[in-house]
């Protein structure tokens, strides 16, 4: 797990425990959290293959996996989190 899977598996423990502990219990929780990252790094070469400087080709790919706090949606569609 590299640079961006710590980014995402750390907004993920402050907004959606519950889902983390989920994963961790099944066994999922590096592989969710690898999936994502490997799915941010192809959009960010998209992105910058077509000009887009690297810290807002980051941004932009990070954002479908910056999920919202527990409190505000309480699940996620299999789109958003196919592991669960």
């Amino acid at each position: 797990m590299g640079y961006l899977g710590m980014k995402i598996l750390r907004q993920w423990e402050v907004a959606r425990p519950k889902m983390v502990a989920q994963l961790k219990k099944a066994g999922d929780l590096e592989e969710a959290v690898v999936w994502a990252q490997e799915r941010t790094k192809e959009e960010m070469g998209w992105l910058m293959r077509r000009g887009t400087q690297w810290w807002v080709a980051e941004e932009i790919a990070l954002a479908p996996f910056m999920f919202p706090d527990e409190k505000e949606q309480k699940t996620l569609t299999q789109d958003q989190m196919p592991f669960l």
